[in-house]
């Protein structure tokens, strides 16, 4: 399901060199230097990545641990038609139901992991959504809560309940329907300020191709709403439809205070006064569904940033 070309937009950004590799040998003309190395460079680490991918589901699902590959590890087979060099993954993403996290640590460390993160105050439940665990040059996020920003309801239960069959590297794997899909997609962007990446773009747009006539938008309104990620998922829409028009339905704008704010930070060129961190700090606090929201996720930060201090 590979794009036929990139906006202009998008075709200078970095991380996407390895993509118009693969879009430019689809067209059977040649790529330039840059993106083909980055593509090589893209195709060995996903081909070790996909290697402890394979490996992971499989003690997974004998432990009897219902698990599901996320964001790259998902897509690259879903969306990128299977062409390991085209999107890149720095890590593995699994999600797993809260009431399997134990039991999944577990498998993890059987197959020789370590858990750098114990004992860090970043990785206590209250601020974080997933256990990272390292072997070697994989690293192996196991999340079993959708995100710990903006001030959302994270529950990912509805991703194991709301399922449907795919084929996935040989093996016949239950996944989310693509609704829950794209809704995950849009709601990770925000938590990183909608400005890390341009990668998440090109996945909400093959999403939303995939599903075609068949998407029901709706759905993904409604589980929005009912999680307290309304604005966070509305803002990300939109910024995919500036970048694709017409990929998805179109949200009725709203004209507060902070959506003014919200509006001109992400405008296109808008100055970063105070450095890239504070800028996304304050994206994520306007992004959140209510001004106590917000309140709560700036002083959970603090905390966090107190309690790191004295490790």
């Amino acid at each position: 399901m590979l794009l036929g070309e990139l906006p202009r937009s998008l075709a200078a950004r970095p991380e996407l060199l390895p993509l118009r590799h693969a879009i430019a040998t689809r067209a059977g003309v040649a790529a330039e230097p840059a993106a083909r190395a980055a593509y090589r460079s893209t195709l060995a680490r996903n081909l070790l990545l996909g290697a402890a991918l394979d490996e992971a589901l499989g003690a997974l699902v004998d432990a009897g641990v219902a698990v599901q590959p996320a964001k790259g590890a998902l897509f690259v087979e879903l969306l990128y038609e299977g062409d390991a060099g085209a999107r890149p993954m720095s890590d593995l993403d699994l999600l797993v139901r809260p009431e399997d996290l134990e039991r999944a640590h577990g498998v993890m460390m059987e197959l020789g992991y370590t858990w750098p993160g114990a004992g860090r105050a970043r990785f206590m439940p209250r601020y974080t959504h997933h256990r990272q665990f390292q072997r070697g040059r994989v690293l192996v996020e196991l999340h079993f809560r959708l995100v710990h920003e903006l001030a959302v309801d994270a529950d990912c239960r509805a991703f194991f309940h709301e399922t449907r069959e795919i084929r996935f590297r040989g093996r016949r794997l239950q996944v989310a329907r693509d609704e829950l899909l794209l809704y995950h997609t849009l709601l990770h962007a925000a938590t990183h300020g909608l400005l890390h990446s341009a990668l998440w773009l090109i996945d909400a747009h093959l999403l939303a191709l995939r599903a075609g006539a068949g998407l029901d938008w709706d759905h993904v309104v409604r589980h929005a709403r009912a999680h307290r990620s309304y604005r966070a998922v509305k803002e990300a829409a939109r910024l995919v439809n500036a970048a694709f028009p017409g990929s998805l339905p179109a949200l009725p704008p709203e004209r507060g205070l902070r959506d003014r704010v919200l509006a001109w930070l992400l405008a296109p060129g808008a100055p970063v006064r105070d450095g890239p961190n504070l800028r996304s700090l304050a994206l994520r606090a306007l992004l959140t569904d209510s001004s106590w929201g917000a309140a709560r996720m700036l002083g959970e930060k603090a905390v966090l940033r107190g309690l790191e201090a004295f490790e």
